[in-house]
């Protein structure tokens, strides 16, 4: 009986996750984290603990330590928001811009609810075309409208009106993702 007291029982259980994603009108993306034991669900205020420690916490009883950690999974997920360079507010709420990888990474975790305005985000295989429209008015002379056209639209959309990601690798138009297509120097400055 002595020696139970001595070396309480010690499991080792996994805390687990969900998360809620929304897009703002404003085209940042907010997370919610929160933690579900025994049907009770409550945010994650600090996320910091979960970054820096690997998500590790001990709960002590009087016949017996529990020792939650993180699912793997959970933890790539953790790291694939930090990678965002996030602003953490008060509540623990993420707000980011959303990167195509991310965003195609997170949407085949198990875990993530998605509200509808961030799942109307769409991340294209298909590339943006660099274009160049000519039109001709006798009365007006030469037009030229050069720009960026995405699945086939009619009118060119303006380089400087186009976001491109930070590894610039993708352009964001409205609500969808596209990958930019390699084009040369001397393209890119008629695009301008």
């Amino acid at each position: 009986m002595r020696i139970k007291r001595l070396f309480p029982r010690v499991e080792k259980r996994y805390l687990p996750l969900e998360y809620e994603m929304h897009m703002g009108e404003d085209g940042l993306h907010y997370v919610q984290v929160y933690v579900n034991v025994g049907g009770a669900r409550g945010r994650v205020r600090n996320l910091e603990n979960l970054w820096s420690y690997g998500g590790k916490f001990e709960v002590e009883r009087p016949d017996c330590k529990y020792i939650f950690v993180l699912k793997d999974e959970d933890r790539q997920i953790l790291y694939a928001l930090k990678s965002l360079n996030p602003q953490v507010r008060d509540d623990g709420t993420l707000v980011f811009e959303i990167q195509p990888s991310v965003l195609k990474f997170l949407r085949q975790k198990e875990g993530l609810q998605e509200t509808e305005a961030s799942a109307e985000l769409k991340v294209l295989d298909e590339p943006v075309e660099p274009v160049a429209r000519v039109d001709y008015d006798p009365k007006k002379g030469l037009f030229v409208q050069t720009g960026y056209r995405l699945d086939g639209g009619a009118d060119p959309i303006p380089a400087d009106q186009i976001k491109q990601t930070r590894d610039g690798k993708y352009v964001r138009i409205g609500n969808a993702f596209a990958p930019l297509k390699e084009i040369s120097e001397q393209a890119k400055e008629f695009l301008k």
